[in-house]
């Protein structure tokens, strides 16, 4: 049996009607070049038009594959999952996934069907509260073994229909063995019944007003350092009225700390001459202003 690092395979089927045609497209093989060999299956749809056949749609079109072709739903529920069967991101998207649900953003079915888990898994996974933990509960509930089962059926039956044995040369999988540490750091933490639905609410409890002490901190910060700039901008201005120069032609920027005389260039406000600019440099006392600042004219 010839050996390939990419398995493919692909069917016709006309409708009984003869106004329907549909390829069907199997694949494992490393489409996208990143070190992993991926499960895909597609269709591109066509209908009569005369006599030619008009493209009306293609992609994952799973329903109307399997409603033809129903032997194909290893294939469909492995879409996109690499040789040893794990999802995309298997680890990541499905923590995401679960958290959807918990936020009622999602159904249930969608991190059930994601993962492909059973109810009793799914209520587990759910009590997961961080990666650590959902990492460990695929590996200790068996699903990962479970995924690589339903992949390797897929791929024996993937090699009995196109007669060709499957090379694997992935170098990575779309899930990392645990590490021992992390382990033995998760069966440690369950010993002490960290993950006891107790510790997990009073953790969240915790954290919950943790946010709630940050966002009433940086309000006060973002206040005070308002009043700072008011306070600033008062005593830039009070400090040129105090010395007998007009300040309606004067700005001051808080966030370069500089001050223009002259900034507007218009008969409706005053400005001063170089010469008092000059004068005012050469008598002003910067321990009644914000700490360095300095100043500029324009001379339009």
């Amino acid at each position: 049996m010839e050996e390939t690092n990419d398995i493919r395979y692909s069917v016709i089927k006309i409708s009984p009607d003869g106004k329907e045609k549909i390829v069907v497209k199997i694949r494992l093989n490393d489409e996208c070049k990143n070190g992993h060999q991926d499960f895909g299956i597609t269709a591109d749809i066509y209908e009569k038009s005369g006599s030619y056949w008009r493209h009306c749609c293609g992609g994952c079109c799973h329903d109307k594959i399997l409603k033809h072709y129903p032997q194909f739903k290893m294939f469909a529920d492995l879409h996109l999952s690499d040789y040893k069967g794990a999802p995309l991101y298997a680890v990541e998207n499905g923590l995401y996934w679960v958290n959807e649900y918990k936020s009622g953003k999602k159904s249930a079915d969608t991190p059930k069907r994601y993962l492909r888990i059973t109810d009793e898994e799914f209520a587990i996974l759910l009590m997961c509260e961080d990666k650590q933990i959902f990492w460990y509960r695929l590996y200790e509930l068996g699903i990962v073994k479970r995924w690589e089962e339903e992949a390797r059926k897929a791929i024996e039956y993937l090699e009995s229909l196109t007669g060709k044995e499957f090379l694997v040369d992935s170098v990575k999988s779309q899930i990392a063995p645990l590490p021992v540490e992390t382990k033995l750091m998760i069966e440690e933490r369950i010993a002490n019944n960290y993950y006891s639905p107790k510790n997990i609410n009073a953790r969240e409890i915790a954290a919950k007003e943790a946010k709630i002490r940050k966002r009433i901190d940086d309000l006060k910060e973002k206040a005070e350092t308002g009043i700072q700039k008011i306070k600033d901008e008062l005593a830039v201005h009070l400090y040129v009225i105090g010395c007998g120069f007009p300040d309606d032609n004067l700005i001051y920027y808080n966030h370069t700390n500089k001050a223009i005389f002259n900034w507007q260039n218009d008969s409706y406000h005053n400005k001063i001459s170089q010469e008092e600019f000059i004068d005012f440099l050469n008598e002003v006392d910067y321990s009644k202003l914000p700490e360095g600042i300095s100043f500029e004219i324009k001379n339009h």
